[in-house]
């Protein structure tokens, strides 16, 4: 198993019973199903990836992330920028690209030129020069650990898979409080706002819905920039 969102220990607590005839390796596979449906929903990864990325030079101070990465960078000084040689058989990497800063949301970084040689620092004057995958960028991208609310949503999602209807039954859909009764569960998902239980739902699952709702990843303006 690697990069799943929960371990088999979650979901087996809360007094959660195995259907018959499910063992340890069965729910493990389940997990690491949930966790890519997660990411799938989400548009998002919640564990580190170390990327490489081909990406074309501008001809202007900024070069984006997107659409080479949906992902954000971690700001954890992991990126590495260097650029093509002018015959494209080599790169250059001597600290002429070095990351020096980079804002609060990581949706770009700043870069200073340190160079070398004037002869670069007059081509290049602080410009990503214009071509085709030009430039090269290693970088962690994604997150460094899992947020509560997504190791729940795939503890969650695991014993749907398992059980299918398990989510059902932790949603109070009606109350009668004359002889108190209720009913869980929810009502058929529609795109009809008359009807009554009327619900949208991206994963099928509302109670998932809103554990992913606040990681939707929609920020995909993603910029590495040099000054």
């Amino acid at each position: 198993m690697a990069n799943e969102y929960c371990v088999y220990t979650d979901v087996i607590n809360d007094n959660f019973s195995l259907p018959t005839g499910w063992n340890q390796t069965e729910v493990e596979g389940m997990i690491t199903d949930a966790s890519r449906l997660i990411d799938e929903a989400t548009k998002d990864i919640f564990f580190t990836s170390n990327m490489t990325l081909y990406v074309d030079g501008t001809g202007k101070d900024t070069i984006y992330f997107f659409p080479y990465t949906k992902y954000k960078y971690l700001c954890d000084d992991s990126m590495v920028v260097t650029e093509r040689d002018t015959f494209g058989d080599s790169w250059i990497n001597d600290n002429n690209l070095a990351t020096n800063a980079f804002d609060g949301n990581a949706k770009f970084v700043r870069t200073t030129y340190n160079y070398t040689s004037l002869v670069r620092a007059s081509i290049l004057r602080s410009e990503f020069q214009k071509g085709e995958k030009n430039y090269r960028i290693v970088a962690n991208f994604g997150h460094a650990s899992i947020p509560t609310s997504i190791k729940r949503a795939c503890v969650l999602w695991t014993r749907e898979l398992v059980s299918p209807g398990y989510t059902s039954s932790l949603l109070l859909r009606k109350e009668k409080y004359e002889d108190y009764s209720y009913e869980t569960g929810f009502a058929p998902m529609t795109n009809n706002p008359s009807v009554e239980g009327y619900w949208q739902s991206f994963t099928g699952y509302p109670i998932i819905d809103q554990l992913l709702k606040p990681h939707l990843n929609k920020d995909t303006k993603m910029a590495f920039t040099g000054i």
